[in-house]
């Protein structure tokens, strides 16, 4: 494109889609100032289709991104990643973005085309610092990331547990949690159908002698998570969430219960040589599958 100053005392054919050859009458047209036009357009992207991506990060750890761009105009081409607030987090080669990399937190997907030079593409500096002479940004995808990773739990019992439980206070059992990372997990204490029996705060379980066994997982959590209620079944979970495996606690318990001869404890008997001794005896509030006299 080329502007022009033109001066003149009566000039004919100065109209728009005209040519400057065509112009006649008294006139002089200054030197042509050149005007060179570039475009840039970063289009528009996203991933399947959304501009909005939720992401529960678990152990298995497999957040590939691929973004999809149309109507993008420009010679060279650049995705950036940035955070919550607009700091360029990842500049990631290609549009394969991996999300494994970044902790927990919501994110902002962006693709820059440009033409000539682009200065502030730099990690650590803010979207807005980007400068050059013709260049666009693509609208953004919104990337909200979760992590739950229940780990692996362990006993220094093992992993299925067999308790002889005698009297009425049961052992402590200290849980081990190796592995693990969220921002919410409790130690959850279940029946054989998963019906959560109790939510455990402390890494260690006392069992319930109410029931013959039960099975203690770990879960870690987000703020998007529901269900955590007892009496609720695992299966009705919902949101970002994972559970460990599972350890079983069963339990037998042994009670030599009161021991009594005619309601006493204490038997005072004179026993002439020779002759047997006899006693009756009544056994009451027992508890175990066998027993014997002794």
């Amino acid at each position: 494109m080329f502007i022009w100053s033109v001066v003149y005392d009566g000039l004919i054919g100065l109209e728009v889609g005209e040519s400057v050859n065509s112009l006649t009458g008294c006139f002089r047209l200054s030197n042509p100032i050149v005007v060179q036009m570039e475009s840039a357009s970063g289009g528009f992207i996203t991933v399947d289709g959304e501009v909005f991506i939720q992401i529960c990060e678990d152990d298995l750890q497999n957040n590939i991104l691929e973004v999809t761009q149309i109507n993008q105009i420009g010679t060279n081409s650049n995705w950036v990643v940035t955070d919550a607030g607009g700091t360029i987090v990842s500049t990631p080669a290609g549009p394969s973005v991996n999300i494994d990399v970044l902790p927990a937190g919501t994110y902002s997907i962006f693709n820059v085309m440009y033409n000539t030079v682009l200065s502030g593409l730099v990690t650590g500096n803010h979207i807005s610092d980007l400068t050059g002479s013709c260049f666009s940004l693509s609208n953004s995808i919104t990337v909200v990331k979760d992590i739950a990773i229940a780990g692996t739990i362990s006993t220094l019992l093992g992993d299925d547990i067999e308790l002889c439980i005698s009297g009425s206070i049961p052992p402590n059992i200290e849980i081990n949690i190796t592995g693990n990372a969220g921002a919410f997990s409790s130690l959850l204490v279940l029946d054989a159908a998963g019906n959560i029996l109790d939510i455990v705060g402390s890494n260690s379980i006392i069992p319930n002698l109410a029931y013959d066994e039960c099975y203690v997982r770990h879960l870690a959590y987000s703020a998007s998570f529901t269900g955590l209620t007892i009496g609720q079944n695992i299966s009705d979970f919902s949101g970002c969430h994972e559970l460990s495996n599972a350890i079983r606690i069963g339990k037998a318990i042994v009670d030599g219960g009161l021991l009594t001869s005619g309601g006493a404890t204490f038997l005072d008997r004179c026993v002439k040589e020779g002759d047997p001794l006899f006693v009756n005896l009544e056994l009451s509030q027992e508890s175990g599958d066998n027993m014997r006299y002794v």
